[in-house]
């Protein structure tokens, strides 16, 4: 039932995600996300979408395999939580203009 609800919610969120900007815009945020199993995936957002895009994003990923989790950047080190962050701009969050978040369960 765990993986059913997972594929669910990949679908969901790969429907909604919000578009790819082009990595050369000069507004464009380039995350990249280091996965449990050592993969690293990477999309660019636009320094104005949310914390919670990210996330967002993550989710959509086949690689999760957890419903709670953070994301992590190394330096300077921040927690960054779905619904504590998920509304801050990754402007204002200092991801910008480039970025590498690390995924940590909290499951």
């Amino acid at each position: 039932e765990r993986l059913a609800t997972l594929a669910r919610r990949r679908e969901a969120k790969a429907r909604t995600l919000v578009a790819e900007v082009a990595a050369d815009d000069e507004n464009a945020c380039v995350v990249a996300v280091k996965l449990p199993n050592g993969t690293r995936r990477e999309r660019a957002f636009s320094s104005s979408h949310a914390v919670s895009d990210v996330f967002d994003f993550v989710d959509t990923l086949e690689e999760v395999d957890g419903m709670e989790y953070s994301l992590v950047s190394n330096y300077p080190r921040r927690v960054f939580q779905r619904a504590a962050d998920g509304g801050v701009t990754l402007l204002d969050g200092g991801l910008h203009p480039r970025a590498m978040l690390m995924y940590r369960s909290d499951d």
